[in-house]
């Protein structure tokens, strides 16, 4: 009854009830002794109609009663809620699907995701930070990502300025090796180029609907970070600074300079990462990695289908809605 009479006051612009706050501080005193990372107050507040008002009042009393532990939401709301938490992991669905004539279509192009990036408004806003959460699993109406769109659409919602990254998936990881191998190479990267992608001066180079590129600088080194969102071929022009770049997890090299412009070509769905100093070490190549995906998979259908066949044998029944 509780539960069901505060969502209803959620969706109103008003402080809480009294004894919402009688619970949550149950909640919190419960947790005081306990070792854990952040509170998690409401999810995708957006698409349930929870009002900024309303969440703001708990996020205020959580950090006060509370100023050790962050609060996280995923939210695709973007300045609406960015007094309703610290930490925010936005999260618009790539939804990628084959239609029958193998044209590939989305839910959002990956050159949209770092659209709900910028949305949050934290130029100037250091006390908030905003992260992504990739889409590294499939429903019932779309399909998986590939390997390539899976590293594209992330780094397109990063290269705008996202701070963390937030796994979600479960069975679905070893539903494709693309997701499983797309996961730890997405995570590895990020982990090994942290201190780039966290604390360098950004500057954008290329943005259209078709490319985009952006430039990481530090004191001592620098990172170019170039997508192709189409599935053609498209020439990018490198950003015009000093320093020879070596192709992350590859085998490239660039040589820039401030005066003379450099084009490079970029494959269908091309991510392409360079650094002037090496952060690869230990980490298999891009190519070795698409390799293995290649094989996993080609094991993977080539597996026996106990079903097939035998879908006349093969009864389901349930007492919830079924998609």
């Amino acid at each position: 009854d509780w539960l069901i009479r505060s969502e209803a006051e959620a969706k109103k612009d008003v402080r809480p009830s009294d004894a919402y706050f009688t619970k949550l501080d149950a909640v919190i005193e419960k947790n005081r002794d306990t070792d854990f990372g952040y509170y998690y107050i409401c999810d995708e507040p957006e698409c349930r109609g929870i009002s900024p008002v309303y969440l703001k009042h708990i996020y205020d009393h959580v950090a006060e009663k509370d100023p050790y532990h962050p609060v996280l939401t995923a939210s695709r709301g973007g300045k609406a809620y960015v007094g309703c938490a610290d930490w925010f992991e936005t999260h618009p669905y790539l939804g990628a699907k084959t239609l029958p004539d193998g044209t590939r279509t989305y839910w959002r192009n990956p050159n949209e995701m770092g659209d709900f990036v910028d949305a949050f408004e934290l130029a100037d806003r250091p006390d908030k930070v905003v992260g992504f959460l990739p889409t590294c699993f499939a429903s019932s109406w779309v399909s998986y990502p590939t390997f390539d769109e899976y590293v594209l659409h992330t780094w397109a919602a990063m290269m705008r300025g996202g701070k963390s990254l937030w796994p979600y998936a479960g069975h679905d990881m070893g539903d494709r090796p693309s997701i499983y191998e797309g996961t730890k190479y997405v995570f590895s990267s990020f982990a090994a180029l942290e201190d780039l992608v966290l604390n360098g001066t950004r500057t954008t180079f290329a943005r259209s609907k078709e490319l985009e590129g952006v430039l990481y600088a530090l004191p001592d080194e620098k990172m170019l970070v170039a997508v192709n969102f189409t599935d053609r071929p498209r020439q990018v022009e490198l950003p015009k600074t000093d320093g020879v770049f070596r192709e992350f997890r590859g085998e490239r090299t660039f040589a820039l300079s401030a005066t003379a412009p450099v084009r490079l070509e970029l494959a269908p769905l091309e991510t392409l990462v360079a650094c002037t100093k090496a952060h690869d070490r230990g980490l298999r190549t891009l190519a070795e990695t698409k390799a293995d995906i290649v094989r996993k998979d080609a094991e993977r259908r080539g597996r026996d289908n106990q079903l097939r066949g035998r879908y006349g044998d093969v009864q389901v029944t349930s007492n919830v809605r079924m998609r």
